[in-house]
């Protein structure tokens, strides 16, 4: 019978006893249980024992190292703030909402448009107003530094009679060819 310090004596090839429980009999592949159970010094020598704990703890010196490093440079460096452009739209009276619906040929309707450079640049933007695809109306070119913010009333022209017609209103930036954003309202045009 051998016993070893992890509380498991050792009865024959297959059979183990636990320490302490003499009568009850555990029916385990041995080979497993003793190397599960026993010190790594015992299996593989004590040099074995020394050279994981010596790489354990460089391991664990490294991942606290750079947790550190982490914390430091979440602390010390600036937030990074999301990069865009309010573009909106508002009805006469200020709200998001009555916006005109049913328009005259020849006579100006307005709006009023809303932009906001968050951009963290200095920007130029330029604003059309097309109603379906004939433009009908216009803003800029409009400088704008970090955080600069514009609202005005916009007039536009309708040309053409005819029902849900759409009007959109394109905002560029400058140095890009495409619509950087776009709005869009439906009005019958009588």
């Amino acid at each position: 019978m051998l016993t070893d310090k992890t509380n498991v004596i050792i009865l024959a090839p297959n059979l183990l006893a636990v320490k302490g429980a003499p009568q009850k009999l555990l029916s385990l592949p041995s080979s497993w249980i003793i190397l599960r159970l026993s010190d790594d010094r015992e299996r593989h020598g004590v040099r074995f024992g020394i050279l994981r704990d010596r790489v354990l703890s460089t391991v664990l010196l490294i991942a606290i190292l750079g947790a550190l490093g982490i914390l430091l440079y979440s602390v010390i460096a600036p937030p990074v703030k999301d990069r865009y452009t309010e573009f909106y739209l508002l009805g006469l009276n200020g709200k998001a909402g009555g916006y005109p619906e049913v328009l005259t040929v020849g006579m100006e309707s307005q709006v009023i448009v809303g932009i906001v450079n968050r951009e963290q640049e200095t920007v130029t933007y330029r604003m059309e107003v097309s109603l379906n695809g004939a433009e009908v109306g216009g803003l800029g070119p409009l400088t704008f530094e970090p955080e600069g913010k514009w609202v005005g009333v916009v007039g536009f022209t309708p040309r053409s009679a005819g029902e849900r017609q759409k009007v959109e209103f394109w905002l560029y930036r400058q140095g890009l060819n495409e619509v950087y954003q776009s709005l869009h309202l439906w009005v019958d045009v009588n």
